[in-house]
């Protein structure tokens, strides 16, 4: 109710609008959608997916319904790598396994989805390989929000803007982890 009120003042200017949540974190407790009698941690685990999910879609909805979603760049990122204790098996992309998990600072200890949408400027279903760091965000919203970042200062980020348009933009060849 708090993001939808904020979209509805808001919605005549540019915003930012950040959505931190504490679900599928630890200590993994039950939604107001868990159904009676579920204490399983695995299952409490995807409940806390589905209404994570659920949230989302209510979020991207009031934007549908404010018509804000053609000029509303929505990025939806984890945090850290995932347990290898809450997949089934071996953690895989492209049928690779993934070295390492949560807590590591190996691939699977960084490695986090990174989602981005803009109905009408990204075009769905694609893929990028490219290396992006948290640092990239600042560059990436003033690039989007066309504002300018300040002169004379040194900074880490590196806009990804170009690639969310299809271009080809200059992606990192590496990044830094640390624990």
């Amino acid at each position: 109710e708090f993001a939808t009120d904020f979209f509805t003042r808001y919605r005549e200017q540019p915003f930012f609008f950040y959505y931190p949540t504490h679900l599928i974190h630890n200590p993994i407790m039950r939604t107001p959608d868990t159904k009676p009698g579920i204490t399983d941690a695995g299952a409490l685990y995807e409940d806390n997916v589905a209404y994570l999910d659920k949230e989302l879609g209510r979020l991207v909805a009031a934007l549908d319904r404010l018509g804000l979603r053609e000029r509303t760049l929505i990025v939806f990122s984890g945090d850290n790598g995932t347990s290898n204790k809450h997949a089934a098996g071996k953690l895989t992309i492209g049928g690779r396994e993934v070295n390492g998990m949560k807590t590591d600072m190996l691939e699977g200890g960084s490695r986090v989805p990174l989602i981005a949408n803009w109905k009408g400027a990204i075009a769905g279903g694609r893929v990028l390989g490219d290396l992006v760091d948290f640092t990239d965000f600042l560059a990436t919203f003033a690039e989007v929000g066309g504002a300018t970042l300040p002169a004379g200062v040194t900074l880490d980020s590196r806009s990804f803007a170009p690639q969310l348009r299809g271009e080809k933009g200059s992606p990192r060849e590496w990044v830094y982890v640390e624990h």
